[in-house]
């Protein structure tokens, strides 16, 4: 009994640790070439992955990867999440772009 209440009575930080070291060691994966934003674009208008419907999204997007891995003569080798990641952070930055070329038509009148 003893034991245990000296162990709570140290501090533990090793989850904090690890999870700090994890984070700054981490390897990113290579960046999104222009090319492949068109290809993957392409492959989720032709997947529908986002109305698919509930429960099958996940699939629909490991279809989206799958096929951007059979492109030749270069394939694109990316994971699902990785995909549905890239196409959230595409429509972010149109959305953006429509924002911003709203307000200089504005500016010009």
């Amino acid at each position: 009994m003893g034991e245990e209440g000296e162990r709570s009575a140290e501090p533990s930080n090793t989850g904090f640790e690890e999870q700090f070291n994890n984070s700054h060691t981490r390897a990113r994966g290579a960046k999104w070439a222009g090319w492949m934003d068109r290809a993957l674009v392409r492959q989720v208008l032709a997947t529908d992955p986002i109305t698919c419907g509930r429960g099958n999204t996940v699939s629909k997007w490991g279809e989206v990867s799958a096929t951007l891995q059979t492109l030749q003569p270069q394939p694109i080798v990316r994971s699902g999440e990785s995909c549905r990641q890239r196409m959230k952070k595409l429509v972010e930055i149109y959305k953006v772009s429509q924002i911003l070329g709203r307000k200089s038509k504005i500016r010009q009148k």
